[in-house]
């Protein structure tokens, strides 16, 4: 069996760290999610974290030149 590890915690964000990140409103952080511009994990009917390196991949897409 087994062990679980919380070594996949770092391999996500919540929409709060896109947020900070973007330096954008909650609700156009939630938008984006919706959007399917990056990949996002839906836990129950409200949680919502967001892989890591896809959303990396979309945001330095947008950030280098």
């Amino acid at each position: 069996m087994e062990k679980e590890t919380n070594d996949n915690i770092s391999e996500v964000y919540l929409v709060k760290d896109i947020q900070k990140k973007l330096n954008i409103s909650k609700a156009s952080a939630y938008n984006l999610c919706r959007k399917g511009y990056f990949k996002v994990i839906r836990y129950g009917t409200k949680g919502i974290r967001i892989d890591k390196q896809s959303f990396d991949n979309w945001y330095h897409g947008f950030t280098e030149y």
